[in-house]
């Protein structure tokens, strides 16, 4: 579905709380924790990525994995 048709059913959908204050903050606060949930996984996937290139490096510094060298990498280009 395309992102005008989906907000056009937001709104459709929302059109009825819009009098109701109590339904308002409620959807606000929703919207908020969507977003707020959404971050913190932005996050734990960029910590999680960072926690793997790390571990890599270890298991190369221990000898157990074998790096490339940039040189390698910029011929195959």
């Amino acid at each position: 579905m395309a992102t005008v048709q989906l907000r056009a059913e937001l709104f459709r959908e929302i059109s009825p709380m819009l009098d109701s204050e109590v339904m308002l903050r409620k959807t606000i606060d929703f919207i908020r924790s969507l977003y707020a949930a959404e971050q913190t996984q932005a996050k734990q996937q960029t910590l999680d990525k960072i926690d793997h290139s790390f571990g890599q490096l270890q298991q190369m510094q221990d000898g157990k994995l074998k790096g490339v060298k940039a040189e390698d990498l910029l011929n195959e280009l």
